[in-house]
């Protein structure tokens, strides 16, 4: 609707001798300020909508750090103290198991 407007706004003549082309320039001038206008209004729109999705991404790196690496790097030492847990275990019943069987044998060797 405004595209329609200037165009025949453009094509109308101004009258009054050199009146009508001042109006004519004013009118030039006029019509390229709206145009830088629109321009910026949808460059500022741009730079809002990018300014969301950094603040979003900044939201989720922050989460990312302070969150769910902690949680991982727990996960992990959980799982290797279990695992140290499990060798000592493993270790223990091994001995077990030869000193039971020195005592059987040594209880069989008696006279």
């Amino acid at each position: 609707l405004l595209c329609a407007a200037a165009s025949a706004l453009r094509n109308r003549p101004a009258g009054l001798g050199k009146g009508g082309q001042q109006i004519q320039g004013c009118r030039k001038a006029y019509l390229s300020a709206i145009q830088l206008l629109v321009q910026l209004a949808n460059l500022q729109t741009a730079f809002i909508t990018l300014d969301v999705a950094l603040k979003v991404t900044n939201r989720r790196v922050n989460a990312l750090e302070n969150v769910v690496k902690p949680k991982i790097e727990n996960t992990i030492a959980y799982i290797k103290v279990g695992s140290w847990l499990q060798q000592q275990r493993a270790a223990l019943q091994g001995c077990r198991r030869q000193r039971q069987q020195w005592l059987q044998g040594v209880l069989s060797c008696k006279p």
